[in-house]
């Protein structure tokens, strides 16, 4: 009680001293718009700089059949069930979301099948990743090395054939 009853009685006798507490000296009210300016500048170079990576954004397939040269856009997604696709080129991203899809494709570092009765017909990948029941993966080598691959769930049938 005795500090609190003090305090108020030495910001009644004293108001300068409580303004000098709250606000800031003029020389750094000023500095501070300046640094959110360079704050802003250095977010929009970054930005900028990376603008030219979005034009290498994925292809995304919803329809029932496709073909797609994997030379002019290297990642594919298909988002769909019970279509046929080829892909032609070096692919280095290929996902598989859905059902009953058939693919054929010349290669690709990465495929991901993440669905049920997808078969896949592949001549090269590196790493290989199921998830799902009933799939069916054909491939010949890998693309850099030997292939690494991994299923999760049920009756799924990683083949590597010569």
């Amino acid at each position: 009680m005795m500090r609190r009853s003090a305090s108020r009685i030495a910001s009644r006798s004293c108001p300068w001293k409580l303004m000098n507490v709250v606000r800031a000296p003029t020389s750094i009210r000023h500095r501070r718009p300046m640094r959110s300016v360079a704050v802003a500048v250095a977010l929009a170079l970054v930005l900028a700089a990376l603008a030219p990576g979005a034009a290498r954004a994925e292809k995304i397939y919803t329809d029932k059949a496709a073909t797609h040269d994997c030379a002019k856009e290297p990642e594919v997604t298909i988002n769909a069930g019970g279509g046929t696709y080829t892909l032609t080129g070096p692919c280095t991203k290929v996902v598989v979301n859905g059902g009953d899809n058939k693919i054929k494709a010349e290669s690709a570092l990465k495929l991901s099948v993440n669905g049920s009765k997808n078969s896949v017909e592949i001549d090269a990948v590196d790493r290989l990743a199921v998830n799902g029941s009933d799939n069916t993966v054909t491939y010949k080598r890998g693309v850099t090395g030997k292939p690494k691959a991994a299923a999760i769930g049920g009756r799924n049938n990683l083949n590597q054939v010569k």
